[in-house]
């Protein structure tokens, strides 16, 4: 267990700690992917893929090591699933001129493969060039997307298979679109499948260059959207004239409706955000409906950006948008953080915007944060987690701060998180209205405690999520309830 002072809860959030479990050989901390009334299931990696099961007071139990050789064939593991009450493993096996999908169970019971391994896709080769696959979960986990994406670069085709599962991974429909652009094939995609079934796939098209200062068209991105079982499958460029995208999200709403939701600005430095914009797809109809645009005021972009810059504003803002989500009264939280990095003043600052119904705007906050960038993979500690159940009006961040920042004067500047120094786990409640909470839920006393890894958290799809924390080789699981 960790030392006294981590033990931490108030009125509305708990907080459970985990035995202290030691990484040994593994390079990562295992991941989370699953969970039931007996325990929490892992993907660990020590030079050899794993999976792992641990009770529910985050002991370990099981683990066992994955077998992806068939023959003399050797297969790549691409995803692992709790779907329905079932572990499925998706593997991916190469071939002289094709790409081939697998998929197989896992006994829950004793963490071992059952052999059942079958055959989803097999897509050729087109010009040399090879398939990639991926999969996809619905918000609340009822439908499965596998997806195929074949880019052929030399002829500037993109080739894109879906089939959607539901339970027991049986086949609901399949669909299929061919693309051809002017340019490279999309990059940079963003899929978001609904509980209905229903598919969009949004990617960077065209991004912005020197000779777009003249074009009509700053940038653009390509959409694609299956809805009503496959019924209605197309395609969309999307753009803005005269005014650069900086960034898109996009998140299924009613009746088969897609809202995208991003930055916008008419300057050219990559960086700069002047306002966001919002409009739906209906996808039957083929028109984008309710378009809406908002600017940002200045004192807004002073306060995102940390007040007196040492240098020019633009050249302090590179936002990127992180989640559009829905909540249980029908409005949708837009988050974004800025990524700008600088040997000093750097600040991770989160702007959050409400939209209501129809994409009037409700309101915007800025979420003060100080963090350096970290470009670790593995364990990085800066950034934030998002709770947000989907029956839920409030959202909660939680991300790590500065100990000092916790008796700050009024108008003094937020001091900058560090990893190894003494620091608060620190969550921040946003309200339907805008109203906001904060409340610290882990104190790390001691330089030598653990860290918490908010990027590598675990959302078990009701009122708690689950956050590792590290130091050296040694890690707990600290599981967050939110009791309001």
């Amino acid at each position: 267990m960790l030392p006294s002072a981590a033990q931490q809860s108030d009125k509305y959030i708990d907080l459970y700690t985990g035995p202290e479990l030691n990484m040994a050989n593994n390079i990562q901390v295992p991941q989370l992917f699953g969970h039931d009334e007996t325990g929490y299931y892992a993907y660990s990696f020590d030079y050899r893929p794993a999976v792992e099961f641990l009770d529910t007071q985050f002991r370990s139990r099981k683990r066992r090591y994955l077998d992806l050789l068939r023959g003399l064939r050797g297969r790549t593991l691409i995803g692992l699933y709790h779907f329905h009450d079932s572990i499925y493993m998706f593997t991916t096996e190469e071939r002289m001129k094709r790409m081939r999908l697998f998929v197989e169970t896992i006994d829950k019971n004793t963490m071992v493969q059952n052999g059942d391994d079958r055959l989803l896709m097999d897509v050729s080769n087109l010009s040399g060039w090879g398939s990639d696959f991926g999969m996809k979960l619905s918000r609340q986990e009822t439908k499965l997307l596998v997806y195929s994406r074949l880019d052929v670069l030399s002829k500037n085709i993109q080739d894109v298979h879906f089939m959607m599962f539901g339970e027991g991974l049986s086949l609901e429909w399949e669909a299929d679109q061919r693309i051809i652009y002017p340019g490279r094939p999309p990059r940079e995609s963003i899929i978001k499948l609904s509980e209905e079934g229903d598919v969009f796939f949004i990617s960077l098209l065209d991004e912005q260059n020197l000779r777009s200062r003249w074009n009509e068209t700053k940038n653009r991105y390509h959409l694609i959207a299956v809805t009503e079982k496959g019924q209605y499958a197309n395609s969309y460029s999307m753009e803005l004239p005269e005014l650069y995208i900086r960034g898109v999200q996009i998140e299924p709403g009613m009746d088969h409706m897609l809202i995208c939701a991003g930055f916008y600005s008419p300057t050219h430095f990559r960086g700069m955000v002047d306002g966001v914009f919002y409009f739906e797809l209906d996808n039957k109809s083929g028109q984008f409906l309710n378009k809406r645009m908002y600017e940002f005021k200045p004192w807004f972009m002073s306060e995102a950006i940390a007040g007196d810059p040492k240098k020019e504003p633009e050249e302090l803002f590179e936002f990127r948008v992180r989640q559009l989500i829905r909540r249980n009264n029908g409005d949708l939280i837009m988050l974004s953080e800025n990524e700008y990095d600088q040997h000093y003043d750097t600040y991770q600052n989160i702007i959050a915007t409400s939209f209501g119904v129809g994409g009037n705007l409700n309101w915007n906050r800025v979420i003060p944060k100080r963090q350096n960038i970290d470009p670790s993979t593995n364990f990085n500690h800066s950034s934030y987690s998002v709770h947000a159940p989907w029956n839920t009006d409030k959202i909660y961040l939680v991300f790590n701060d500065s100990y000092k920042n916790e008796k700050l004067s009024l108008g003094e500047r937020l001091k900058t998180f560090h990893p190894n120094d003494k620091a608060n786990l620190k969550i921040i409640g946003i309200g339907p209205l805008g109203e906001m909470s904060n409340g610290i839920i882990y104190r790390k006393t001691k330089k030598r405690m653990k860290t918490p890894i908010p990027l590598q958290y675990y959302d078990m799809l009701n009122n708690e999520m689950v956050i590792p924390a590290m130091r050296m080789k040694r890690y707990n699981y600290l599981k967050i309830s939110f009791n309001e």
